[in-house]
């Protein structure tokens, strides 16, 4: 459990990197009727981005599967 925690520090690390490098930025984020809405700003443009919370739940699963793979079965990387 502590490899994977480990492991989702570190994206977790390296998104928000890259997310700098690129000069792009989250400015808030708010849910409104199970959609999670986030505005950022990238090159001067300001916009929203909105995702369902089921949607959300399906990727961080396959994320999570594909990184506990990864961990078991470390020669397939």
């Amino acid at each position: 459990m502590r490899t994977v925690l480990d492991r989702a520090s570190l994206e977790s690390f390296n998104v928000r990197r890259e997310l700098k490098k690129r000069n792009i930025k989250i400015l808030s984020d708010q849910t409104q009727d199970d959609i999670v809405y986030n505005r950022y700003l990238c090159r001067g443009y300001e916009n929203t981005f909105g995702m369902t919370r089921e949607v959300i739940r399906a990727e961080i699963g396959k994320h999570l599967a594909k990184v506990v793979d990864s961990i078991l079965n470390p020669s397939q990387e």
